[in-house]
């Protein structure tokens, strides 16, 4: 798969270091976390992708998604992708003033039917007095899978 170089000397020292220093406190970075993501995917490092997937719900209400990270996201994962998962509902929980009628025009069908289906879900909890969480262990990849 196609990456940026950023995004392959991180995949380099975290496999030297396992940690991503400099990450945990810059949303800013999510970009480069996704495509990060997406190398260990390709491969096959899931520990690399939990780690990211702890950082990224760990930004709280400091990351939303763009449309072209949604894109981004849906472009180079599989349908049934941990990362579609959470850029999905970050997106529906993170969005600034729920602003979907206009940003989500420019989006494909099944990117915004996602997004309904994770707005229902999240209003039926809300309706049954939970407030939806964005949990890391949400959207972990298993581990074991890999000999």
């Amino acid at each position: 798969t196609d990456t940026y170089p950023v995004v392959f000397g991180t995949f380099i020292l975290w496999l030297y270091s396992q940690d991503l220093e400099g990450y945990h406190d810059r949303p800013d970075l999510a970009p480069n976390l996704l495509n990060l993501w997406v190398l260990a995917d390709v491969a096959i490092v899931p520990r690399l992708q939990n780690h990211v997937m702890r950082i990224l719900c760990g930004y709280s209400n400091e990351w939303c998604p763009t449309p072209k990270t949604l894109t981004t996201a849906y472009a180079r994962t599989s349908s049934e992708s941990q990362m579609r998962k959470l850029v999905i509902k970050s997106y529906v929980l993170r969005s600034p003033n729920n602003d979907f009628p206009t940003t989500t025009i420019e989006l494909p069908e099944v990117i915004v039917f996602d997004i309904a289906v994770c707005l229902k879900v999240s209003l039926e909890k809300y309706r049954n007095g939970r407030v939806p969480r964005i949990l890391p262990q949400e959207f972990y990849v298993a581990e074991d899978t890999v000999t």
